[in-house]
Parts: C-alpha cells; sequence; structure tokens
C-alpha cells in the first residue's frame, strides 16, 4: 500500500513535463526555419552585391582602357559634345516630367496643342508616361521586353513591340515612322517623344529621316555608353544619331546618368550614359544658357548617390 501513492506522485511530474518539452521542440524547429530563410536571403544579397562589385569593377577597368592621350579620339568627341550643348529658350521655363530619381526628364514647360506622345522603353516604370496622359495627351508606349504594363491608365496604349531602324522578321520590331503611320500620326506635327531603348538609341536615330523627328516638338533621349565612341564604327554610328537629331531640333538640357560612371577619354570627363532634352528650332528664339548641370529640377537617378557635375556642359 505504502508504494502506491509513490508511484502515482512520480508519474504526475513525468506528464506534466512532456508538454514543455513538445512545444521547446516546435519553438525551435520554427526559429531553426526561420535562421535557415533569412540566411538563406542573405546569400542571396551577397551574391547579388557580389556580382555588381564585380561588374562595376570591370566596367572601372574597361573605362580606364578609354582614357588614351589619343589627339584623335579627344577631337572627335569634342566635335560631338559641341553638338549636344544646351541652351536657353527665350521666354519659356521647364518643369520635370516623371518622378524623381530615375524615369523623370527635365523638358520644356509647353504642352498645350500636342497631339500625341510616344515613349520608347518602358520597363517597370510609367511615371513619365503617367503624367503625361494626366494632362490629356495619349501616350503610345513601345516595348517588346515586359509582359504587361506596371499600371494601367485610359490614355496609355501599349505594344509589345520594340522599335529599331528597320523593321524585323525575327523579331517584334517596326521603326519609328511605321509607328507614326499605323497610329495615324503620319501628317501629326505636334508630337512628344520619350526614348530610352538601352543603346539601340544609335541607330533608330540615325537611320531615322530627320523629317520624321520633325514631327516631335520634344524628343528626350538617353544616350548609352558615350565611351566607346573611340571605336571608329561606333563613332560614326554616334555621329549619324546626333546629326539626325540636331537637324530640327536644339538640346536645352542635359543630365548624366549615375548608375553609370563618368568615362575619361583622352583627358576628357564625360557621362557614360547621357540624358539630352532636344526642343524643334522651329518658332523658338535661343540663346547661350547661363545654367550649370545638374539644375534644381534635376534628380539623380541612383538614389543616395551624388549627382554627375557637368558644369556649364560647354566644350
Amino acid at each position: 500500500m505504502s508504494d502506491a501513492p509513490t508511484t502515482v506522485f512520480a508519474d504526475a511530474p513525468l506528464a506534466q513535463s512532456a508538454q514543455p518539452a513538445s512545444a521547446d521542440v516546435s519553438a525551435t524547429a520554427a526559429a531553426s526555419a526561420a535562421l535557415q530563410k533569412e540566411r538563406d536571403r542573405l546569400l542571396g544579397e551577397l551574391k547579388k552585391v557580389t556580382a555588381e562589385r564585380d561588374a562595376f569593377r570591370q566596367q572601372l577597368h574597361h573605362l580606364a582602357a578609354y582614357n588614351r592621350p589619343d589627339p584623335r579620339h579627344k577631337a572627335d568627341l569634342l566635335f560631338l559634345l559641341r553638338r549636344l550643348e544646351p541652351m536657353a529658350v527665350e521666354g519659356c521655363s521647364k518643369l520635370r516630367v516623371g518622378r524623381a530619381h530615375d524615369g523623370g526628364y527635365v523638358m520644356l514647360d509647353d504642352f498645350v496643342g500636342v497631339q500625341a506622345a510616344y515613349s520608347f522603353g518602358v520597363n517597370r516604370d510609367t511615371a513619365w508616361d503617367r503624367q503625361i496622359a494626366d494632362c490629356g495627351i495619349d501616350v503610345f508606349q513601345y516595348d517588346h521586353t515586359i509582359e504587361a504594363l506596371p499600371e494601367q491608365h485610359p490614355r496609355f496604349h501599349w505594344f509589345r513591340c520594340g522599335i529599331g531602324p528597320l523593321p524585323d522578321a525575327n523579331l517584334p520590331l517596326t521603326t519609328l515612322a511605321d509607328a507614326l503611320v499605323s497610329n495615324g500620326h503620319a501628317q501629326a506635327i505636334e508630337l512628344i517623344l520619350k526614348c530610352d531603348i538601352e543603346d539601340a538609341e544609335w541607330d533608330v536615330f540615325g537611320m531615322a529621316d530627320p523629317a520624321c523627328l520633325a514631327q516631335f516638338r520634344q524628343i528626350v533621349v538617353e544616350f548609352h555608353w558615350l565611351e566607346r565612341m573611340v571605336q571608329p564604327q561606333r563613332y560614326h554610328q554616334m555621329l549619324r544619331a546626333i546629326s539626325a537629331l540636331t537637324v530640327h531640333h536644339q538640346p536645352i538640357h542635359v543630365h548624366a546618368n549615375n548608375f553609370a560612371p563618368m568615362a575619361v577619354i583622352s583627358g576628357v570627363s564625360v557621362p557614360s550614359v547621357l540624358e539630352v532634352t532636344f526642343v524643334r528650332k522651329a518658332g523658338k528664339t535661343f540663346r547661350k544658357t547661363d545654367e550649370t548641370f545638374p539644375t534644381a529640377l534635376d534628380s539623380p537617378n541612383a538614389a543616395g548617390l551624388s549627382d554627375y557635375y557637368l558644369g556649364h556642359f560647354r566644350f
């Protein structure tokens, strides 16, 4: 009889201690899973940062190769850059269109009577398109690299088609002139254009008819990889494009994209990627500007990094 209480008394603590042990195991497993998830996330971030670092180092090495004391390269570069020197427009002010940082551009505040806008290269950002559309202007968007627009607007007209110098049966590409015809703008003369098509701009504008470009009141272009002009073929490609764009248009604003580094070509510092706003010369009076770039309207493409100082951008 004396053993019974002992047995009952001993079993009770064992039954009670089993519940906390099970809870501890569950908590430990959950904590371990959370730590593993966080570890995988950090490893992914480390891999991404390492890849970006290696790519940046490679790009710096690539750019350093262009800083050779070659007088021919310097003369060619200055010849191109002088065609991009911005001027002020008498009686007109500027404003920023689009969001702060990457995706926004400084343009002339001259949108009354614009018949339509074209946006070449959309990706994940429609801030410029939306602001133009909110002004009551239809925006015709071309980008074959996305499956859908990041947002919708009643005045958006998106085509899963890229813009090239020539039609391509193997790729969804059309030309600037064909895009105007297909949208009923063959005779329109009050259009605006924003173009950010990752280096394809050189051939698109180089092979465009200046008469077609003259249909645009304003053209904003992001020019890519200016340092490659030391390659003879690339230099002539760039010269053709800038020459076509400046037949009927005058640059009024420049901004360096600080996602890309500055390049030095034969001692001349130049942005690797440069945003330029062109305004049609007809009906406008231009004068030498006293602005220094970037201006108060500009915003660094890469948030948190300083904008590149371009001064008056005169050569």
